[in-house]
């Protein structure tokens, strides 16, 4: 962009892949009311910068350009509070705005990892339940000026599954409670 105005979208689709390529692969979901940077165009499809860490492929027909001058999406997440419940652990992480994010789990070490584009880590608190079995860790780091992740350390050994999910702008994880083997 000439002006040196970033030119900014927003995801108009319930959900929508984040591809390598124009004709690659899935690499990241996004959601309806993300914002993205249009960085660049090859057919149909939009490269879209997540973060200074993370871009991807979007398909025009997902996205609705936004004016001109719209900030790009960034958000610091704050203070986290884990609560434990009959069936599993909730992680409440609030944020400004919702960010496009990428879960990964890990086996070897067990881990749950979050990356959050766009995010800035502003925490200096994580009120943990006392009553919580499940969740033996939380931590974060901060990549990159505008990439946070987020390292969930279950106390079990054997994982049953976990649900990553926006309750307005404040980004929800769930980690369920294993079946005995």
């Amino acid at each position: 962009n000439a002006s040196g105005v970033p030119r900014m979208a927003v995801v108009t689709e319930d959900t929508v892949a984040a591809r390598t390529g124009p004709d690659g692969g899935y690499d990241v979901f996004l959601f309806k009311g993300m914002k993205v940077r249009l960085s660049g165009k090859i057919g149909s499809n939009w490269r879209v910068r997540l973060s200074s860490l993370q871009s991807g492929w979007v398909k025009e027909s997902a996205l609705q350009e936004l004016p001109p001058g719209t900030a790009p999406a960034q958000s610091m997440f704050g203070n986290m509070t884990i609560v434990r419940q009959p069936e599993n652990s909730i992680v409440r992480i609030p944020m400004g705005e919702v960010l496009p994010y990428r879960a990964e789990q890990f086996l070897d070490p067990m881990q749950l990892v979050i990356t959050l584009y766009g995010a800035v880590n502003k925490t200096d608190l994580i009120k943990h339940d006392r009553l919580d079995t499940l969740i033996g860790m939380v931590r974060w780091r901060q990549l990159s000026p505008d990439t946070a992740q987020l390292i969930i350390e279950p106390t079990f050994k054997r994982w049953w599954g976990y649900d990553v999910r926006y309750d307005g702008s404040t980004l929800i994880v769930e980690i369920r409670k294993p079946w005995l083997s």
